[in-house]
């Protein structure tokens, strides 16, 4: 089999320790309850320049090759440092500086002819449909796309290491814009009620706040706050509350309040950074500054005026939508740009779009999974899937009907599954649960050498079946022959 070429990167400035703190629930998830999972992040690491949503993908897959290599259980270890010089991989650029990334296993190791071959496209030891073999085939075209490269250790009886170097971002001072709005007599006359069962946090919040001269009303859960929101006399211009709490969570509590007053501002303080399946423009994440408090209330209360960012969603929503090839993909990427645009900026709900919902021929192609409850529901390492629809074109090429299955985050190694369904539902979940925004993916490849290219796309759509958590998932899938 011959590999074309998997997916475009599209590189940002990313700090490791946070790309670190976004994976490692999902790291856990894959690795399984047999493998301690162990990350070491040392301070100063220095910031890279990659697609932090391709390293996501590539540790997750470096963590199921090491569970699978400790059937009986083990040790996963992932660290970031900063390179030492005489350590870096010949080939690379001299003078330059890279962060190394380090994912070791105590599982069985491979031999010197395994080792020889790890890392070529579509080679694996795994019994067959359980692997694609292009777990660190991608992880080398990821650093190497990168502009760094990728180093393995192993032997049998001592396990495996995947040493990933990526160059040290060359960060220049970033120019503060002028922001109309942030002086001082911007704060201040308002009363903002602060909700956050956190008895450390929440006094914090609300000096901060009160020494931005706003009269302050604190309360520890959210039973709390809805007493305190209807004392006589009582005026609330703003809710200020964590998500998660002992009780109600934040947005139930919102619901309730808004429901007798619906043009009370909210604003959203967690620490589930990953997570938040809320409006980007309400949510403030724990650690904060009391800058971006100051600046997140300012907005909230509306008095923060700033001409629309490059990288606003709107901008964003019309170069994902050029990317886009299939026209299968731009169809129903319209229908959920119109459906959002419906519900005045809502997700659109599973029941999608006009009466009837989507064309016969988008169903054929598509596939409706619900995300379903779980303890915590901002935790998408542990989310559980139940697919409610799979399209007839999809469970053809498949050879098998997915509707009514249930998996986890770990459930879809299945070569020929991943293949028509897509990369893992669960990475996919947090990243269109983190910017309530479709998601894309696309690859090429070879069945074998002679043959032509197939072009892979997948778009994700997100819906919510009660206006704040995404709920469920639409997929949409193009495989093109000859692409």
């Amino acid at each position: 089999m011959a590999f074309v070429r998997r997916e475009e990167l599209r590189p940002s400035l990313a700090a490791p320790a946070a790309v670190m703190r976004d994976v490692e629930t999902l790291v856990r998830q894959t690795a399984g309850a047999k493998v301690c999972c162990r990350f070491e992040v040392s301070q100063g690491s220095w910031p890279i320049l990659v697609d932090a949503a391709r390293l996501e993908t590539v540790l997750l897959n470096l963590a199921a090759n090491a569970r699978d290599a400790m059937p009986e259980g083990g040790t996963l270890l992932i660290q970031v440092r900063n390179a030492a010089p005489d350590e870096v991989p010949k080939g690379l650029p001299l003078g330059r500086e890279f962060v190394r990334i380090a994912v070791a296993d105590t599982g069985s190791g491979m031999d010197a002819e395994t080792l020889r071959r790890a890392a070529e496209p579509f080679f694996t030891t795994k019994p067959k449909g359980k692997g694609t073999g292009l777990g660190l085939a991608s992880a080398q075209a990821f650093t190497a796309g990168s502009g760094g490269a990728l180093r393995l250790d192993s032997a049998p009886g001592r396990g495996t290491t995947v040493e990933l170097f990526l160059p040290r971002a060359a960060v220049a001072p970033a120019a503060v814009p002028a922001v109309i709005g942030q002086a001082p007599t911007r704060h201040g006359d308002a009363t903002i009620l602060v909700v956050d069962d956190d008895d450390a946090v929440r006094p914090m919040t609300a000096g901060l706040l009160r020494d931005l001269g706003y009269h302050v009303v604190e309360a520890a859960s959210a039973e709390a706050a809805e007493a305190l929101a209807h004392l006589d006399g009582m005026r609330v211009d703003l809710l200020v509350t964590d998500v998660v709490m002992g009780g109600a969570p934040g947005p139930l509590l919102a619901g309730r309040l808004r429901g007798e007053r619906p043009d009370l501002p909210v604003l959203y303080v967690t620490g589930h950074g990953r997570a938040t399946a809320l409006d980007a423009a309400q949510v403030l994440c724990k650690p904060f500054t009391h800058v971006a408090l100051g600046r997140a209330v300012l907005a909230a209360l509306g008095r923060l005026e700033t001409a629309q960012p490059d990288g606003s969603e709107a901008s964003g929503t019309n170069r994902l939508h050029a990317r886009l090839r299939s026209p299968a993909l731009r169809e129903a990427h319209l229908h959920w740009i119109d459906a959002r645009m419906a519900a005045a900026g809502a997700l659109p709900s599973p029941g999608l779009l006009p009466p009837g919902g989507l064309p016969a021929h988008l169903l054929d192609c598509s596939y409706l999974a619900e995300v379903l409850p779980t303890p915590d529901r901002l935790d998408a390492g542990a989310a559980v899937f139940r697919f409610e629809r799979f399209g007839r074109a999809l469970a053809a090429r498949l050879g098998r009907e997915l509707t009514g299955l249930e998996v986890g985050a770990g459930d879809l190694d299945d070569g020929r599954v991943v293949d028509v369904v897509g990369a893992s539902l669960a990475t996919a979940y947090a990243r269109c649960a983190r910017s309530r925004s479709p998601g894309y993916d696309y690859a090429r490849f070879r069945l074998d050498a002679d043959a032509p290219a197939l072009l892979f796309e997948r778009l994700l759509l997100p819906l919510s079946a009660d206006g704040i958590w995404v709920t469920h998932l639409l997929g949409v899938v193009s495989i093109q022959d000859g692409a």
